[in-house]
């Protein structure tokens, strides 16, 4: 095996668990900003995935700005 004190101070699999660590940080912060609703907004969502007759209205081909899909807006709001 070697002299311990020869091998290198950090390994391949500490560099690649830091880099997955921050990889994952950057797309937790970029899915929270997308995720960010004005209130006038929410309050449309939420009236409009609490009631059926309301849901029927919608179009269900509508993405946001931001390319958020209805599926992902009821899942922000707690639809079901």
């Amino acid at each position: 095996m070697g002299n311990y004190k020869s091998r290198p101070s950090q390994t391949c699999t500490d560099e690649w668990k830091k880099k997955v660590g921050e990889s994952y940080s950057v797309i937790i912060e970029r899915l929270d900003n997308d995720f960010q609703l004005p209130e006038s907004a929410l309050a449309d969502l939420n009236l409009a995935f609490s009631s059926d007759e309301a849901f029927k209205k919608v179009n269900v081909n509508y993405r946001t700005e931001k390319g958020l899909s209805l599926l992902h807006l009821c899942c922000v709001c707690g639809g079901t």
